[in-house]
């Protein structure tokens, strides 16, 4: 067993740059492999544990998850913003349909009320008639008597 990497942690180069400063700057892709190891369940790996395979700073990887979250966290606010951005735009379409029904009934339940008022005064020009009507059959009755 390997006393310096006793889990046996997968490594890797670690594609690093040095500033003018001396400071060592490591690429954007080692860095999400060294937060992926972390996060991976099935390696069950610390923090110290990738610092000393690695021979990372504890602080830098620690620093590397901090910006790994933020990001995660910046994703998932932009994914549900974008979610619910197509929600609110279905709702609106939603009452926009609803909208021309709403309109197409209102137009119907005009017409029906004009369809009544019509009926209405047929109705009410038989009713007259019928009454005319009784009142010939009346009097040609009396006439025969």
């Amino acid at each position: 067993m390997n006393t310096s990497n006793p889990k046996n942690i997968p490594t890797f180069p670690a594609l690093e740059t040095k500033t003018l400063q001396g400071k060592s700057k490591y690429a954007p892709e080692y860095r999400d492999k060294i937060i992926e190891q972390l996060l991976d369940d099935s390696l069950n790996v610390s923090i110290a544990d990738l610092a000393t395979v690695h021979n990372l700073n504890e602080g830098t990887i620690s620093s590397w998850r901090t910006q790994y979250n933020k990001k995660m966290r910046k994703n998932k606010t932009e994914s549900v913003a974008s979610d619910m951005t197509a929600v609110i735009q279905g709702l609106r379409d939603e009452i926009k349909n609803t909208d021309k029904l709403i309109k197409a009934i209102e137009k119907d339940v005009e017409d029906a009320e004009k369809i009544i008022l019509e009926a209405d005064d047929k109705k009410a020009e038989i009713l007259a008639r019928k009454v005319e009507l009784e009142n010939l059959l009346e009097a040609s009755k009396k006439l025969k008597l």
